[in-house]
């Protein structure tokens, strides 16, 4: 399913042309135009939280995108199908989802956009209090961070620093029902045979992959590979060119690349 869009000129309509800024390789579906220029639509070919996800982005008259797409936090979006959202005023809105705390399969859903305010007692003259929100965790940022991060080994040995700090989250997120996947690439320094490096990659993988089971993420969640020294990315492309340790050691690491699954 893809977004399509038709303009009316009189009593005609254009030929409906396919939305390619909001359309994905999945599917996107139930587009409402919410006043004059924001446009709201739910897709399950993006990195989300559930199935179908509600999405919103400026646009102009001509149906073009404005800014970049935003996904709405929790509580709106889960891991259920979430859609269908529109406006009932300024600050209500409603959607529909089959999450499971509904009546039914699919449900309607209210939610208020307004920061609750408390004044203080009369005739106290201080201004209202906020009540402070707890901010929504951001998952999409954190697989970014877990991806960014490189795990080094020393030349022939074992690791050189650690970086598991994100391991008791992502038990804490599996607890609160995501899936998740994780590919373990193992890398080498340009030193040694293609063969050799390749066979390094994959032992140092395997060694991070067999860790991180020890810490408690599942083995079947993990799949590991080798890029051996095929990615050199500072000036040490040989064996020929003559680096330091330091230089080298660039080379030897271990990358996770985490994916959320629908």
């Amino acid at each position: 399913s893809d977004v399509y869009s038709s303009m009316k000129n009189g009593d005609t309509w254009s030929l409906p042309t396919a939305f390619s800024e909001l359309n994905s390789n999945g599917n996107e579906m139930f587009p409402v135009l919410i006043g004059d220029s924001l446009v709201s639509f739910s897709s399950d070919g993006r990195v989300g939280y559930g199935g179908l996800d509600i999405y919103q982005a400026e646009i102009d008259g001509d149906f073009r995108l404005k800014s970049e797409i935003q996904h709405l936090p929790k509580h709106i979006n889960s891991i259920s199908d979430d859609f269908l959202m529109n406006s009932v005023s300024r600050d209500e809105f409603t959607f529909v989802s089959n999450r499971s705390s509904g009546r039914g399969d699919d449900d309607i859903w209210t939610f208020y956009r307004k920061i609750e305010i408390i004044p203080l007692p009369e005739p106290t003259p201080e201004p209202v209090v906020v009540v402070p929100v707890k901010p929504i965790f951001d998952i999409d940022a954190f697989l970014k961070e877990c991806n960014s991060k490189r795990i080094y080994f020393e030349f022939n040995q074992g690791l050189t620093s650690e970086k598991f700090d994100f391991v008791e989250k992502l038990k804490e997120l599996m607890d609160e029902g995501y899936s998740f996947r994780i590919l373990v690439t193992g890398y080498a320094d340009a030193r040694g045979t293609a063969a050799a490096n390749y066979n390094v990659g994959i032992k140092r993988a395997e060694y991070v992959r067999k860790d991180l089971i020890s810490r408690g993420i599942p083995s079947q969640i993990m799949t590991i590979k080798s890029a051996g020294s095929s990615k050199i990315e500072n000036r040490c492309k040989n064996s020929t060119i003559k680096c330091s340790d330091a230089e080298h050691a660039e080379n030897r690491y271990v990358q996770l690349t985490i994916e959320l699954v629908k």
